[in-house]
């Protein structure tokens, strides 16, 4: 009988260091999943890259991030839904309770999922707001929790409507 792997665990602040990024997994340690925390500057722009040995999915704890249109149409929408996919044994995305707020969608969102390469177990909670313009989405915003997606749409000077 072989034994079963050890998992590795590296709390923040004592990962693999490049640059403003520290790993706490790797691709060396965990095949085509690599987390890390990234400190990027406001209105810093990320040249477009790519990752022959891993893919890349954010968790964005505090502020935006605008990515390149690339993903534009609904060509380019399907593509990102199967990338979205490729890394996932399975997941699911569940919407917990969502709230108007003038042109902007509040929502509490509950992500769980199964890393297909890793076997990782993710279940998680955060906060996302939408802003939409004829039945479009323009812009998105995640936040750590529903409640700061609330504050963040508040700031940007829309007014809560009902639950629903």
């Amino acid at each position: 009988m072989q034994e079963a792997e050890q998992p590795i665990v590296v709390p923040p602040g004592h990962g693999h260091r490049v640059g403003n990024v520290e790993f706490l997994a790797r691709t060396a340690d965990t095949p085509r999943f690599n987390l890390g925390i990234v400190e990027i500057a406001p209105g810093r722009e990320l040249e477009a890259h790519v990752h022959d040995g891993e893919d890349d999915a954010f968790y964005i704890l505090e502020g935006e991030m605008t990515f390149a249109s690339e993903y534009r149409g609904h060509e380019r929408a399907a593509k990102f839904w199967r990338q979205m996919h490729e890394p996932w044994e399975s997941f699911s995305i569940e919407v917990e309770h969502v709230e108007d707020q003038d042109d902007w969608a509040v929502a509490s969102i509950r992500f769980r999922g199964c890393g297909r390469d890793s076997g990782v177990e993710v279940d998680m909670r955060f906060g996302m707001a939408m802003r939409m313009h004829d039945g479009r989405a323009l812009q998105l915003v995640n936040r750590p929790n529903f409640d700061e997606a609330r504050k963040a749409v508040a700031a940007e000077g829309a007014g809560a409507k009902p639950s629903r």
